[in-house]
Order: C-alpha cells, then sequence, then structure tokens
C-alpha cells in the first residue's frame, strides 16, 4: 500500500529526521538536532505537561531543551521512525512539532492507562460496532463508548489539539495496543460519533506494525483511498445505507421524521441530523439536533478552551 505524504510536510519534518534514531525496540536515545524553540512549550507547560516541573513559563522557555527531551522519553516506541509509516489528512497546513508533540502526549496518556484487556483484532466485529453505535441512544453515550472501546483493548485518549494542528482524531499503533486520540474539536454529538467510528476502522482496516503505524485526521480534509475507505465504513455502520435510500427523514428533514427515524433504529438523533446536514451541505438546518455543547462536558478531567 503506498502512501502519499504532502510535500510541505516532507520539506517541513525532514531535519526531525536527523535528530531521531532509527531503532527497533529498547528505550529511545535523547534526540539530539532538534529545534526545541519549534515545539509548542507554552502551550504544553500551560496544559501541565512538564510534569514535575514548579519554574515559570519564562523558565520553561529557557529550559526547553531540557524539558521536551524529558516528556518525549515518556513513550518508548518513537512516534517518529519513518515518515513513510504515517498518513495525514489535512485541510489546513499543520504545525508539525505541536503535531509531534500532541502525538506524543496521547502515546503516553495511553501508556499511563494500563488497559487490563488485551486487543484482538477479531473483536472488531459488525456485532461489535452495532453495539457500540447503540449507545449513541442514551444521555452520557460518549463516556460509555469510551469505556466499550477501552474494555475491547483500544486505549481512547481524549486530548484536545494544540494551536495549528486542526486535528479532529489519530489512529496510532501504541506500544502494546491500538490508541485511539480524540480532540472533541467540535463539541457535537454527531461530530463525536463520526470521529469515534471513523478512527476505529482505521484501527481495523489500516494500521500496520511497519507499514502505517500512525494515522492522523482533519476530517474536512481531502480525502484519499484510506479515508474515503474510512469513512464510508463509518458511515455506513452509524446509518446502513440500506436503511437511508428509503428514509423518510432523508427527503423531508423535519424534526419530527429525524427522530422517528432515530428511534426506530436506536441510534441518536444527532447522528441522523448530522448526516442530512452533511449530504445537504447545509449546517443551519436540523442544528438543534445535533447535540451542541453536549460531550465535552462528560469528560470533566480533560481541561478544554486552555
Amino acid at each position: 500500500m503506498k502512501i502519499d505524504i504532502p510535500k510541505e510536510w516532507l520539506l517541513e519534518r525532514a531535519h526531525l529526521e536527523e535528530g531521531l534514531e532509527v531503532g527497533a525496540g529498547g528505550p529511545p536515545a535523547t534526540p539530539t538536532g532538534l529545534r526545541w524553540d519549534l515545539f509548542p512549550v507554552k502551550e504544553m507547560y500551560k496544559r501541565g505537561w512538564f510534569e514535575g516541573f514548579t519554574g515559570s513559563l519564562s523558565e520553561a522557555v529557557a529550559e526547553a531543551d531540557a524539558l521536551v527531551t524529558t516528556f518525549m522519553r515518556h513513550v518508548s516506541r518513537r512516534p517518529v521512525v519513518s515518515l513513510q509509516r504515517q498518513h495525514i489528512r489535512a485541510g489546513s497546513k499543520s504545525n508539525p512539532f505541536a503535531l509531534l508533540a500532541w502525538q506524543y502526549r496521547v502515546l503516553a496518556q495511553a501508556n499511563a492507562a494500563s488497559l487490563s484487556q488485551a486487543f484482538k483484532p477479531g473483536t472488531l466485529t459488525e456485532g461489535w460496532f452495532k453495539a457500540l453505535v447503540q449507545f449513541s441512544r442514551l444521555s452520557d453515550g460518549p463516556k460509555r463508548a469510551k469505556k466499550f472501546v477501552e474494555e475491547a483493548g483500544i486505549a481512547v485518549v481524549i486530548e484536545p489539539h494544540l494551536p495549528s494542528t486542526f486535528l479532529d482524531g489519530a489512529a496510532l499503533l501504541g506500544e502494546e495496543r491500538p490508541v485511539v486520540g480524540l480532540t472533541l474539536r467540535y463539541d457535537r454529538l454527531d461530530n463525536f460519533w463520526f470521529v469515534l467510528l471513523h478512527e476505529l476502522m482505521h484501527v481495523k482496516l489500516h494500521l500496520k506494525r511497519g507499514s502505517v503505524e500512525d494515522i492522523f485526521d482533519d476530517i474536512q480534509g481531502e480525502p484519499d483511498d484510506i479515508e474515503q475507505e474510512a469513512d464510508q465504513r463509518a458511515g455506513q455502520t452509524l446509518i446502513p445505507d440500506a436503511l437511508w435510500k428509503i428514509a423518510l427523514a432523508r427527503y423531508v428533514r423535519t424534526e419530527e421524521s429525524v427522530r422517528a427515524f432515530s428511534s426506530a433504529n436506536k441510534i441518536s438523533p444527532a447522528i441522523v441530523a448530522g448526516r442530512i446536514q452533511m449530504e445537504a451541505g447545509n449546517y443551519v438546518i436540523l442544528r438543534d439536533l445535533v447535540g451542541q455543547g453536549e460531550v465535552r462536558a462528560q469528560f470533566p478531567e480533560v481541561h478544554f478552551g486552555l
């Protein structure tokens, strides 16, 4: 499988490879030659990512090399092993150092989660996905969904995106298990369910050690073959095509028809309303049904809006 990396990424990140040894296994060596000043040190400091550091912001900037090196050592598997093992869907130009910092943070959080269940690829069956989607009917569906996915041995980390990363989610191969990272950039139920299913489809279909190990998604970005497949499979899982083709809600687009369809199929009205908005290219219609502001509140341990 050939993965195309945007040219601007190759140019901007080429020097990252110079400071990161390529190796198999074992703890990482201290990166050298990296431009520490290009990492979002101020934002990392504000978010408390430098554990044990009690100095001021100005002191953090002055000690950026030591702080970022220590921060990166929390992850044994070096995320930047090869650009050819990454896949990036971007709608806007991202800051590669901010993306790298976010990736390390998510992998470190996944390691700290210490899930008891080992991941088995055969777990992600059609029935498993159907059970997952039906949690969307519940008021605390996102919270329950996170637990359900983790019980299958997949770490789920909610970490707000860093400035200039434009991320909705990511599917990563951690040291022991797949990791799904969610930013909740858009605090809407319809967006939560689509992004979660999209990343899980990447886990099921595309992540492979030594081939594609890290996939980053700006859902608004232009999709290639891999992204189109994840989009299609996620959409089909949320609302099967056979049902959607004959759905009254698809054509009349009223609140009553949306609620009737969602009730009959045991899914959230937000998923149905979001599908209609996307197909119509109109994000004003049915806006009261997409669950605006109903996701982040379910994860009070995560600090948003910093």
